[in-house]
């Protein structure tokens, strides 16, 4: 259960923090408040909202659903990577809990990276997931990586989608510290020199 009563952070920050790392279920106890309040923190990932002052039963009854309901549902497709959500389920990408949008192909590239984050992908491999019925050419994939990548940075995660030298793409998580443990990478200016050659 999550409080507006906290001492050093905040109940929308402590929220966005756990729905970061994990999908337990989380209950707001919310002080007053009204609907559109309710709606921002359902919005940003939490199970319930609890309206104070209530019962302490009706509390527990709601907390205890909430508990049945997570053991009886299936275990959550989701792949995370850091702050990013690639939601087969929806076929939603999510960056702390707000949708970015992408298009069906951008979709399946990061549904790809995502799913083995930091290995390197080449352009023909990413090509075989995202678009395998189409002739496109493998440079193809650097418009995509390149819109994609503006899209990510615009909804606050840059860094995410590396250029490998001389593979392709990988996705990693830039708060995870292990950067210098990767093989030599490119920043997204290398993609508009390669497509423009």
């Amino acid at each position: 259960m999550v409080s507006e009563r906290l001492e050093g952070t905040t109940a929308l920050d402590l929220l966005v923090a756990v729905r970061r790392a994990s999908d337990v279920p989380v209950v707001v106890l919310l002080e007053g408040g009204g609907s559109s309040t309710e709606l921002l923190y359902f919005g940003l990932g939490a199970d319930d909202v609890v309206v104070l002052p209530a019962p302490a039963e009706v509390v527990a009854a709601r907390v205890l659903r909430i508990l049945q309901r997570s053991r009886s549902e299936p275990q959550d497709p989701a792949v995370r990577v850091g702050r990013l959500r690639v939601d087969p389920y929806r076929r939603a990408v999510l960056v702390d809990g707000v949708e970015v949008e992408v298009t069906p192909v951008e979709y399946r590239l990061l549904e790809a990276l995502a799913g083995a984050a930091g290995r390197a992908f080449t352009r023909g491999e990413l090509i075989g997931r995202a678009m395998p019925d189409s002739d496109a050419l493998e440079r193809s994939v650097d418009v995509h990586v390149w819109s994609l990548r503006r899209k990510l940075e615009r909804a606050g995660v840059p860094g995410m989608l590396e250029t490998v030298r001389s593979v392709g793409y990988r996705l990693v998580d830039p708060g995870d510290g292990a950067g210098g443990r990767r093989p030599p990478v490119t920043s997204g200016r290398s993609d508009r020199r390669d497509r423009g050659r």
